[in-house]
């Protein structure tokens, strides 16, 4: 036994390949959210998500972006209207709630899957509910032309704040001015959460298997 003055050793341990939801600990305000673990002692990993910010989910297909998006509504502050939008018709009710809402613009949360897939007035739309003071988390594929398909994608590249998921390539993150070495393998889940100089690794918390 160590004595009773000594420092307890540092722990360090590998990233699980699988952490459930409900082993995290809640969020503890609207600006941050559990979405994981980090770090060599397991740390709850969470992402800061403040008012009228994007955060910017990226992956390829079967990287679990979906996954990663209903991690942040299931665990996101009780005080947020978390809204998952799966495609134009979905922004409709968005906007119709903000208006009717006497809740500030700051008190939801619009979750977009395949965001880079949406028509321009979509993007439109998004633009203004950003601009109101809403919080966004925009899911889409990494490459050279992200933000020519999301072009608010753009505000990331001077206030970096986001997650990678599964890079099969070294520059899937660059916008968030993250490189990777692609052939390194990893479990489904890994990923790097970025906000600004900041990269952490970390293994997202999943329900199911990660998809998206």
């Amino acid at each position: 036994p160590l004595p009773a003055a000594a420092a307890r050793p540092h722990r360090i341990q590998s990233l699980p390949g699988v952490v459930s939801p409900d082993s995290l600990g809640p969020a503890v305000s609207a600006d941050y959210v559990p979405v994981g673990v980090s770090g060599d002692e397991l740390e709850t990993a969470t992402v800061r998500i403040p008012p009228a910010s994007l955060f910017l989910v990226l992956g390829p297909r079967g990287s679990g972006r979906t996954s990663f998006l209903h991690q942040v509504k299931r665990a996101a502050h009780t005080s947020l209207d978390s809204r998952l939008v799966t495609g134009p018709a979905d922004l409709l009710p968005v906007i119709d709630a903000l208006d009717r809402t006497n809740e500030p613009p700051e008190s939801m949360l619009v979750l977009v899957d395949n965001a880079d897939s949406l028509p321009p007035p979509a993007h439109q739309q998004l633009a203004v509910l950003q601009a109101k003071g809403v919080r966004l988390v925009l899911a889409a594929l990494p490459g050279p032309q992200l933000t020519v398909r999301l072009p608010l994608a753009v505000q990331v590249r001077s206030a970096p704040r986001g997650v990678l998921l599964a890079p099969a390539g070294p520059a899937d993150g660059e916008i968030l001015g993250v490189r990777v070495d692609p052939a390194t393998r990893h479990p489904a889940g890994r990923c790097y959460l970025v906000e600004g100089p900041v990269v952490r690794e970390a293994q997202a918390a999943a329900a199911t298997e990660p998809s998206g």
